[in-house]
């Protein structure tokens, strides 16, 4: 009795482990905003669905006004309204854990549907390691934030506008051999002052926080920081590194946006989705 005992015991506890192991193998991904509020106590702003109109343009916003991405970008922009609800011009930084989580990606349409609802938006090309921005908004690189670090233009001469009403950029600019030293520069204090005074959002695309420091240090300019997980890849790993720089730095106003949902795990999308087919589907050209 006792050997077939322990031989059930050791089989149970061996399916258990293989259980565990097969779990953390191929579920660990964070696939839909209700599992990410339910594993973590910080706030989650909200999800940004996955198209593939992202992979040809990053100025999704723009090109597709009545996407769910865009609406989900709408979304965003109502739920920023509840942070740091008293400042005048709100600066909002953007990074995430590892490259390729869509941060600047969620930097530039976020800027574009702050500017489409009537704010004054400025974006910071804070990324001088692998700057993107300029391409996308289609911005002569010629001069930006590195020129104006080492003092050759001042905040007026950096800022560029762009295509889209109501937003300006300040391009990353030249790229120098030594970015994360160059951030500490006193006149980057200088553009968040001039900023501060003639826009109402600033929002700044930063270097993956998991590979290089200098988002950290820039989020003493920030009122909001956003931290982008992405379900591509272990967004579980991301979380807990977030969780751990908030918790070393005592950080305020950290909430997660989950990039790339598949709109069929998302409730919101589901239920919008048959509403907007159900009210549709009565509408034809004779009425």
């Amino acid at each position: 009795k006792k050997k077939i005992y322990y031989s059930f015991m050791t089989v149970g506890l061996l399916i258990a482990f293989l259980i565990a192991f097969i779990r953390m193998i191929f579920f660990s991904k964070i696939e839909t905003i209700e599992e990410l509020r339910e594993l973590t106590t910080m706030s989650v702003l909200g999800e940004i669905f996955y198209s593939k109109d992202a992979k040809d343009s990053y100025l999704i916003v723009d090109a597709h006004p009545r996407s769910f991405v865009t609406e989900a970008f709408r979304s965003i922009r109502t739920n920023l309204e509840y942070f740091a609800p008293n400042v005048k011009c709100k600066s909002v930084l953007i990074t995430s854990n590892r490259p390729g989580a869509g941060k600047t990606f969620c930097s530039i349409n976020l800027g574009i549907i702050l500017a489409k609802g009537g704010k004054k938006v400025l974006l910071l090309e804070l990324d001088l390691h692998k700057p993107k921005i300029y391409s996308a908004l289609n911005v002569a690189a010629d001069a930006g934030i590195s020129s104006l670090l080492v003092g050759k233009i001042s905040p007026q001469e950096a800022i560029k506008t762009t295509s889209i009403e109501n937003l300006d950029v300040v391009v990353a600019g030249p790229t120098p051999p030594n970015a994360s030293e160059l951030i500490l520069s006193p006149h980057l204090a200088e553009l968040f002052a001039y900023a501060k005074e003639h826009y109402d959002y600033i929002v700044i695309d930063t270097p993956p926080m998991g590979i290089i420091s200098d988002a950290q240090i820039l989020m003493k300019y920030s009122d909001i920081n956003l931290f982008i997980l992405n379900t591509k890849f272990n967004p579980r790993e991301g979380m807990q590194f977030a969780h751990n720089v908030v918790a070393n730095n005592k950080l305020g106003n950290f909430v997660f946006v989950l990039n790339n949902v598949r709109p069929k795990y998302s409730s919101y999308y589901n239920k919008n989705y048959r509403y907007a087919y159900g009210y549709g589907s009565g509408y034809t050209q004779e009425n």
